[in-house]
């Protein structure tokens, strides 16, 4: 059974720019991909930004884990997205991040 735990937050137009290769936003999330798969359970990753509203931009990582139990170590760890991202996000602070946990459909619940 799969299971995605999901952190977005918004840049502002201003901001966008940090998505670019080199810049300090782009390197954080780069850092999430390469390290994550070293955690037990993990699946994949992706991180994407929005493209259909010009003053803001959407931004979204999101993991995959093979067990509940392999979410909950995770938010556990010193890589849990939320604390990589402010800690080293530029200006990202915790109150502009939003997280949510998913189930893959069709399967038992946790």
């Amino acid at each position: 059974m799969a299971y995605f735990y999901e952190v977005s937050f918004d840049l502002d137009k201003n901001e966008v720019d940090e998505l670019e290769m080199g810049h300090s936003l782009q390197r954080v999330l780069g850092f999430l991909k390469v390290n994550l798969p070293g955690q037990t359970g993990h699946v994949t990753s992706s991180a994407m930004y929005s493209v259909d509203d010009a003053e803001k931009t959407r931004v979204v990582f999101v993991s995959e884990w093979n067990t509940w139990e392999d979410v909950v170590n995770h938010c556990e760890s010193a890589l849990l997205e939320d604390k990589v991202i402010t800690e080293f996000g530029p200006h990202i602070t915790p109150d502009r991040l939003v997280h949510r946990f998913y189930a893959e459909v069709g399967t038992e619940s946790y």
